[in-house]
């Protein structure tokens, strides 16, 4: 009976043993890969900000490309960056004090 009794202990012994480094090699083959799962779905969100930031400057890039064709922005334009007048008007320069 003692003998039987110590041979389950042993058994249970070597069972946990085997049992504990299968654990240990799944955590250490595992923790590495949710950790960079991790990473890459904080890198996804912050891609995922940029993309809107961009597409929101494009269509207002978009918008004044549009507008830029018409008339009425070239010759604001013109007027603004470029100093020009239509003829028989006077150009009046703002001093800056």
């Amino acid at each position: 009976m003692m003998t039987d009794q110590k041979g389950k202990n042993k058994n249970s012994r070597t069972r946990l043993i085997i049992l504990s480094i299968i654990g240990l090699v799944l955590v250490f083959s595992i923790f590495p890969r949710a950790r960079t799962i991790y990473e890459l779905s904080l890198r996804k969100d912050d891609l995922l900000q940029q993309k809107r930031t961009i597409e929101v400057y494009n269509e207002e890039l978009t918008i004044k490309l549009k507008q830029s064709g018409e008339p009425q922005a070239v010759e604001r334009i013109a007027r603004e960056k470029l100093g020009m007048i239509k003829p028989g008007e006077k150009y009046i320069m703002p001093v800056e004090e």
